[in-house]
């Protein structure tokens, strides 16, 4: 099988670009040619392991997009393509037109909700897509009233190999047994979490002495999210809150780290490292620790979605619940990692998406 991959966002760490790091090393394991179009430097550089090519999808002069549309079209003859699978909605355009003038067929990934504006965008929607939770494919049938046969709901998966799940002996200094890790896309809907977690860290520091926050990303409200660290700091009387921007080092991070907060693909690679997670979606809805008894329902949207809202005194207590019982945390972290091998596998994600390719085609 022959596969483009057409990805139309700038290429930053987050949720979007580990997915398709991820999907794009299972379909190599599964011998499945891989080629890939992207939009700037940093993926060419990233993929440079496999045909990669860079196109400028977001330009604003439309004669671009007329030779970006030729420029594909040479690349789906020189590898004889059989399929594309598009990422974001530029990307389901392109392949929608290459569609109409090559007959390739095309699979189009929803990594996250789209605004009700964006019904508009239904008109290039191939009979097979992709979602990656319950209450994405919910919100697309709802909201922009798709038809829920062409909605394939596949799970983030995670290669497990890539984290160890015994903790790290070479700690950086000031991380000890009290480390929380947070890895998120900065941007104005996913900085409450953060800032959030930065405002409880004064009470916990009075508590928890050697206590500390790993903040890890990058965005356009970095800046919003270091302000709150110097504050945060400022009320410790110490450097407890730590921001350290964008990272490729998050399996080291995790073996450094006690407990994760966070949801989506991160709170899964937190699981497969055996770390306990505590879920929070952008600072409203607040499924908490994940647990045997949680994680069904939470995992239906991406650790996203729970029955209480987030308050600063419940997820206060939640951290204090897990950093003081070691053997809760130590628990919870075989019950994660065991539960990525049976449900959240990276083989179980590719042979998922490649039988969607097949009835594609």
């Amino acid at each position: 099988m022959r596969v483009l991959i057409v990805f139309t966002q700038p290429w930053h760490r987050g949720g979007a670009e580990t997915h398709l790091e991820t999907l794009v090393g299972g379909l190599l394991r599964q011998g499945v040619k891989v080629v890939l179009a992207g939009l700037d430097d940093e993926i060419i550089r990233y993929f440079n392991h496999i045909p990669v090519y860079k196109l400028p999808f977001r330009s604003r002069n439309p004669l671009t997009h007329f030779q970006n549309q030729r420029k594909l079209k040479k690349i789906i003859e020189e590898h004889s393509i059989q399929l594309i699978h598009a990422h974001h909605r530029t990307a389901s355009v392109y392949a929608f037109f290459m569609k109409l003038s090559m007959a390739v067929p095309y699979v189009v990934t929803f990594h996250d909700k789209w605004r009700p504006l964006h019904r508009a965008y239904k008109v290039f929607f191939p009979p097979n897509c992709i979602v990656i939770s319950n209450g994405i494919k919910q919100h697309f049938i709802k909201v922009l009233k798709v038809n829920p046969k062409t909605l394939h709901e596949i799970a983030n998966g995670v290669c497990i190999d890539n984290f160890s799940s015994k903790p790290d002996s070479k700690k950086p200094d000031g991380i000890g047994d009290n480390t929380i890790l947070l890895v998120s896309r900065l941007n104005h809907h996913k900085t409450d979490v953060p800032l959030l977690l930065c405002k409880v860290m004064s009470g916990l520091n009075r508590i928890i002495p050697d206590i500390k926050l790993l903040l890890v990303g990058d965005g356009p409200e970095a800046g919003t999210v270091e302000a709150a660290v110097q504050r945060a700091n400022a009320a410790c009387g110490r450097n407890a809150v730590s921001f350290l921007g964008q990272r490729n080092d998050i399996a080291w991070l995790l073996s450094c780290s006690s407990i994760a907060v966070g949801v989506g693909r991160f709170a899964l690679e937190a699981m497969a490292a055996g770390k306990p997670v505590i879920a929070i979606a952008d600072g409203s809805d607040y499924p908490g620790i994940i647990t045997q008894e949680s994680w069904l329902s939470a995992s239906r949207t991406s650790w996203t979605r729970g029955e209480k809202k987030i308050t600063k005194e419940n997820l206060s207590e939640d951290i204090k619940r897990l950093l003081f019982d070691k053997t809760l945390q130590r628990n919870l972290g075989e019950f994660g990692r065991q539960l990525i091998v049976e449900e959240f596998s990276a083989e179980k994600m590719t042979a998922s998406v490649i039988a969607v390719y097949k009835k594609a085609i």
